[in-house]
């Protein structure tokens, strides 16, 4: 019989064997079971997985975090969703769909869910209390040809490991080079246990990353990611933060920039030039990157990045109606690079 379950060391098996279709395991089983249990396991207390089970299968899951944001200037908590996944078999009975109301129901703050099935967003997005709030835009920047062709294997699913017989010096796209303002010195330094937010006046729904979200980040498994938090200074003005990191692949390393703020628009080209141009000296070859305000794409646009899609974004609170939203690949489940893992071959 289908029924709900949280997720627990009692359904723990079941839960693992649902994840080898999303994820496509075919990596070393002690890497799994370390990114699980940073994943799933050691993660703040108001974090929860619901499951849909069949018997003793789990045929369905969708977790959710609890999340620092600004709306309109004043700090609220969010519960993002996130690895909302369900078996093909039973798509066609509303099983998602009915975890996600479920979880409406037992939450007392917003939902903000990014991304989804054309069904289920189209679905949700005509249900009383929801509304959409517009799309992020994802962005790539192939810096090497190797990269490039690993990520055109993976979306097409060949093994992108077959990549490797391609030079890994050879250049692909050379991003634009952002000069400070003349006459200001620019300085970028790593930040580590602590980290320190740039004020912001930013109106709408703007995602924070807060100490315990970044703690979390920085327990990650190394064999996974490596997570780097740059913050920039003009002159000695703080004028942005970007945290990123560095995804070991079948073919080099890929990069990610999670998440990035900055005190001025007009400078943040600067900043994701900038943070591009440390993970390039760090040999990544291709970097991703998901934004969502019109200043933040077009900075993207302006240092060469190349639009690769849209990301519907949803909101479920009835008093509580954002105008705009900041969000990027913070978001919950984004900081597992299912790209980079899914081919890895085994060690």
């Amino acid at each position: 019989m289908v029924h709900l379950e949280q997720l627990d060391e009692s359904n723990r098996s079941a839960f693992l064997d649902l994840l080898q279709e999303p994820w496509s395991l075919n990596w070393q089983a002690s890497l799994a079971r370390e990114i699980v249990q940073w994943r799933y396991f050691d993660r703040p207390d108001t974090a929860v997985t619901w499951l849909i089970m069949d018997d003793d299968r789990c045929v369905a899951m969708l977790d959710s975090m609890l999340r620092s944001y600004m709306l309109d200037g004043h700090h609220i908590k969010v519960r993002e969703t996130a690895d909302w996944y369900c078996v093909p078999r039973l798509r066609s009975r509303g099983i998602g769909l009915r975890l996600m109301l479920h979880l409406v129901k037992q939450s007392a703050e917003p939902v903000f869910v990014l991304g989804g099935s054309e069904m289920n967003v189209a679905l949700l997005s005509k249900m009383h209390g929801w509304r959409t709030l517009g799309s992020a835009t994802s962005f790539i920047m192939p810096l090497k040809v190797r990269e490039l062709v690993a990520n055109l294997f993976r979306r097409r699913g060949k093994q992108e490991w077959m990549a490797r017989s391609v030079p890994a010096f050879l250049p692909a796209k050379m991003p634009r080079h952002i000069r400070p303002p003349n006459g200001h010195r620019l300085t970028t330094t790593t930040f580590g246990q602590t980290i320190s937010m740039p004020a912001t006046d930013a109106t709408g729904l703007v995602q924070l990353l807060d100490k315990d979200h970044w703690a979390w980040l920085r327990r990650m498994p190394s064999a996974m990611a490596e997570p780097i938090g740059l913050q920039f200074f003009l002159d000695d003005r703080c004028i942005g933060v970007s945290v990123s990191q560095v995804e070991p692949t079948a073919t080099g390393l890929d990069g990610r920039i999670v998440c990035l703020y900055g005190t001025d628009e007009s400078l943040l080209s600067l900043l994701v030039y900038e943070t591009t141009h440390y993970l390039a000296q760090n040999k990544v070859g291709l970097i991703r990157c998901c934004v969502s305000t019109p200043s933040k794409v077009m900075a993207m646009k302006e240092v060469g990045y190349i639009k690769a899609g849209e990301l519907p974004c949803l909101w479920r609170h009835g008093a509580l109606s954002p105008t705009s939203i900041d969000v990027g690949f913070m978001h919950s489940d984004s900081c597992i690079p299912f790209q980079s893992l899914r081919n890895r071959m085994p060690v």
